[in-house]
C-alpha cells in the first residue's frame, strides 16, 4: 500500500529483493516491524519470480509496503534498482531477506547519512545466528599478479564484543546485505551495475561511491542477524564472471587493504619492505638484524596459512609441534587469502610475535610481501627470518625474486627442492624432511560409516579453506573422480571416498565435484569438517591414495597414507617427498601427463592396475610404511629445528652485542 499524497517523505526506503525462501522473508519482515519505529521507513519488496509461497505472503501484507513483481529471476542488481526506482525515502537501505534487524538498527544509519555530508555509504554489523561476526566491513585483496581483485569479510567469525568489531571505521567496501546510501547519490551513480549476477555488485557500488569523493563507513551500532547465502547454488552460478568484471573495472586503481590490519583502509598497498641482497649464511647486516631491546633472540613467531576452523594449517602446525618438542618458546598466527565474498577470516592471531626475535614464515614465495602488508613493512627488521617452502613453482617470478631477499635461510622438504631454490638465489636452503602425523584413530570408523569395509577403496581430498584455485577444479579430487568413473562401472567392487574441508564457504566448488561424480553409486564426496576429520585421516583409511599435486611439499595426507600401508598415486616431480619412490608408490611421469586430461587417463590406468594386482598394491604399501619407519624423520626434524633455532638465537645475540658497542 502506498502512502497518501500528504504523507511526509520517510527517512529510509528499505529495499528487499526476494527469490524464494519465504520463511526467511517472513521472519525478516516481522523482526523489521518489531525493531524499527513506525513512520520512519517504508518497505519496497521486489520479487524475482519466486515459486514457493512468496506471492501469497506479499498478497497478505499491508501498511507502507511497495511491491514490484517480476516474472523471472532478474538478479540482485536489477531487483535493487527496480526497488530504488519506486522508493520515496531520503535514503535507500538495501537489505537481504535472510537478515533479522536488531532493535535500533536503522537510526544509526540515518544519523550518519544525515549528519555527515561526505559519507556516501554506511554498512551494518552482521552476526550469525550463533552470535559470531559475519560482517564488519570488507577487505579488498588481490592475487600476486594483481590480475584479479576480490572482496571478503573482515573479522569473520570474531566474537561480537571484540574491540575491532565495535569500532566504527572508514573502509573501501561494506556488504550489500545491509547497506544504506543517499537516494540521490545512488541515482546519480547509476545504481547497481546490472552486469554482475548476485556477487560483487555491492563492491562495485562502494568503489564508485569512493571514486565520486565520498566515504564508506562501517557503523557497528547498526546490528542485524544474517543467515548468509541461503538462496542456493544460483547465488554462486556466475562467481568467476563477477570477479573478472570487477577486476577489469577496478583492479588497476584500487589499493589493496592489509589483510591483517583492523580493516581501516590504508592508502597504497603497504608492500614496501626494504629489500635485502647478498646475505651470506654466517654474516648478517647489523642494521637489519641487531635485536631491539624488546625482541628475544630465543623466541619464535610462526606465521602460516589458516586451515578450516580458523586454526593454523598443516605446515605451521608442524613447525609449532617441532618447536614444542624442543621446549622452544613460540607463538603462532595464521593468515587466510580468501577469494570469495563469503570467506573465513583474513588473519587470526593467538600470538603477535612482538617479542620474538625469530620469525618462521610458512608460505609460498609470493605471500611473503603480503605478510608484510599485514604486519607492516618493517615487521621483519631486526629479526632472523626463516622461510619454510613446500614448493616454489607456480609463484610469479617477480614475487619469487623478491621473496628470496626477505629470508636469511630457507627450509624445504626435499633435496631436489634445495637445489631448485638455491638456483633462485635464496640464502641457505636446508632440508627439513617431512614426517607423518600420528596414526589416524578414525580409519576403521570411516570404513564402517561409508560401507567400504572389505572393498577396494581409493581416497582423495581437497582443502577449500584457502579459497578456490586450480587445485580444486583440476586437482587431486577432480582427477580421482574423473579417473574412477572412467575405470570402474557401478557394478565393480571398488569405491572412491573424496574428502572436502572448508566446503561451506565454497558450495559451488563442492557442487562441481558432485556433478563430476554424477550418479555413480560408488563415489562419495564427504564433508569432513563437521566430524572433525582431516584429509590425513581419510587417506589413512583407504587402500590407495590419489594425490598427484598433494604429494608435494610436506604432503601430510600422502605421508599418512604411506604410514598406514597405502601406496600413493603421485606426480614424479622434484617436490615429492624423498621417501616416495617407484618401489612404494605409483608415480606418473609429468612429461607423459603434463596436464589435467592426461592425469585422468594415467590415474585411471593405475586404478585398474591396483584392482587387477592386489598383491602388488599390498607390497608397495608395505614398503611405504617400512621406508617411513626406517627414516625416523620425526626425531630428525626435532633435532634439525632445535639446532637451527639455537644457531639463529646465538647469532642474534652476537649482533645485538655488537650493535650496543
Amino acid at each position: 500500500m502506498e502512502p497518501s499524497a500528504g504523507s511526509p517523505r520517510p527517512a529510509a526506503s528499505i529495499v528487499i529483493p526476494l527469490w524464494n525462501n519465504v520463511a526467511y522473508t517472513h521472519a525478516c519482515l516481522v523482526r523489521l516491524a518489531e525493531a524499527t519505529p513506525a513512520g520512519t521507513f517504508e518497505v519496497v519488496l521486489v520479487d524475482n519470480g519466486s515459486t514457493d509461497g512468496t506471492a501469497e505472503l506479499l498478497a497478505a501484507l499491508s501498511g507502507d509496503v511497495r511491491i514490484v513483481r517480476n516474472a523471472q529471476n532478474l538478479g540482485f542488481s536489477r531487483a535493487c534498482n527496480q526497488g530504488a526506482e519506486v522508493a520515496t525515502g531520503r535514503h535507500l537501505v538495501f537489505l537481504n531477506n535472510d537478515t533479522e534487524p536488531h532493535p535500533g538498527w536503522l537510526q544509526p544509519l540515518v544519523e550518519v547519512l544525515d549528519g555527515e555530508p561526505d559519507v556516501g555509504v554506511v554498512g551494518s554489523k552482521l552476526l550469525f545466528p550463533n552470535g559470531l561476526v559475519q560482517h564488519a566491513g570488507v577487505w579488498m585483496v588481490g592475487d600476486g599478479s594483481r590480475k584479479y581483485l576480490h572482496g571478503y569479510h573482515r573479522l569473520y567469525l570474531a566474537v561480537p564484543d571484540d574491540p575491532a568489531v565495535e569500532e566504527r571505521c572508514d573502509l573501501q567496501v561494506v556488504t550489500g546485505a545491509a547497506l544504506a546510501i543517499r537516494s540521490d547519490l545512488f541515482r546519480q551513480l547509476g545504481g547497481f551495475d546490472e552486469g554482475y549476477w548476485n556477487g560483487n555488485e555491492d563492491v562495485d557500488l562502494c568503489l564508485k561511491v569512493r571514486e565520486a569523493g565520498y566515504r564508506v563507513v562501517y557503523e557497528p551500532r547498526s546490528c542485524l542477524t544474517h543467515h548468509e547465502s541461503v538462496s542456493g547454488p544460483e547465488r554462486f552460478s556466475r562467481t568467476s564472471d563477477n570477479v573478472v568484471r570487477l577486476s577489469q573495472r577496478w583492479s588497476a586503481q584500487t589499493a589493496l587493504d592489509g589483510i591483517g590490519d583492523c580493516g581501516v583502509f590504508r592508502s597504497g598497498s603497504g608492500v614496501g619492505a626494504p629489500a635485502r641482497t647478498g646475505i651470506a649464511d654466517a654474516s648478517l647486516p647489523v642494521a637489519r638484524t641487531a635485536r631491539s631491546s624488546r625482541l628475544r633472540p630465543d623466541a619464535v613467531h610462526v606465521v602460516g596459512h589458516m586451515g578450516p576452523g580458523g586454526g593454523p594449517g598443516w605446515t605451521a602446525s608442524m613447525a609449532a609441534d617441532l618447536l614444542s618438542a624442543g621446549g622452544i618458546e613460540h607463538d603462532v598466527s595464521a593468515f587466510h587469502l580468501a577469494w570469495t565474498y563469503d570467506s573465513p577470516p583474513g588473519y587470526s592471531l593467538n600470538g603477535t610475535g612482538d617479542s620474538c626475535g625469530i620469525v618462521l614464515i610458512c608460505a609460498e614465495p609470493q605471500l611473503l610481501p603480503w605478510i608484510l602488508a599485514d604486519r607492516g613493512a618493517r615487521f621483519l627488521e631486526h629479526r632472523y627470518v626463516v622461510a619454510l617452502w613446500g614448493w616454489p613453482e607456480g609463484s610469479p617470478p617477480d614475487q619469487t625474486d623478491r621473496a628470496v631477499t626477505m629470508a636469511h635461510e630457507f627450509w624445504v622438504p626435499t633435496t631436489a627442492l634445495r637445489s631448485e631454490i638455491a638456483r633462485l638465489g635464496a640464502a641457505s636452503p636446508l632440508v627439513l624432511r617431512p614426517y607423518p602425523a600420528e596414526p589416524s584413530p578414525f580409519a576403521a570408523e570411516i570404513r564402517a560409516v561409508t560401507g567400504t569395509e572389505g572393498r577396494l577403496t581409493f581416497t582423495a581430498s581437497v582443502d577449500l579453506s584457502a579459497g578456490p584455485s586450480y587445485h580444486d577444479t583440476h586437482g587431486d579430487a577432480a582427477v580421482a573422480i574423473a579417473a574412477f568413473t572412467n575405470a570402474f562401472s557401478p557394478t565393480d567392487d571398488a569405491a572412491l571416498l573424496v574428502g572436502v574441508r572448508g566446503g561451506r564457504h565454497l558450495p559451488w566448488r563442492v557442487r562441481a565435484l558432485t556433478d563430476l561424480a554424477g550418479t555413480h553409486p560408488n563415489v562419495a564426496v564427504l564433508d569432513l569438517d563437521p566430524a572433525g576429520v582431516t584429509g590425513d585421516h581419510l587417506a589413512a583409511a583407504g587402500d590407495c591414495h590419489v594425490a598427484l599435486l598433494g604429494a608435494r611439499g610436506f604432503a601430510p595426507a600422502s605421508l599418512a597414507a604411506m604410514q598406514a600401508g597405502a601406496p600413493v598415486v603421485a606426480l614424479d616431480s622434484p617436490a615429492k617427498p624423498d621417501v616416495m619412490s617407484a618401489r612404494n608408490a605409483y608415480l606418473v611421469d609429468p612429461a607423459s601427463a603434463p596436464e589435467y586430461p592426461q592425469w585422468v587417463v594415467a590415474t585411471a590406468d593405475i586404478m585398474r592396475r591396483v584392482a587387477a594386482d592386489p598383491a602388488d598394491r599390498a607390497a608397495r604399501g608395505r614398503r611405504a610404511a617400512e621406508d617411513l619407519r626406517r627414516r625416523d624423520d620425526r626425531r630428525s626434524a626435532e633435532r634439525f629445528v632445535a639446532e637451527r633455532v639455537r644457531r639463529a638465537a646465538t647469532l642474534l645475540g652476537q649482533l645485538a652485542g655488537a650493535a650496543r658497542t
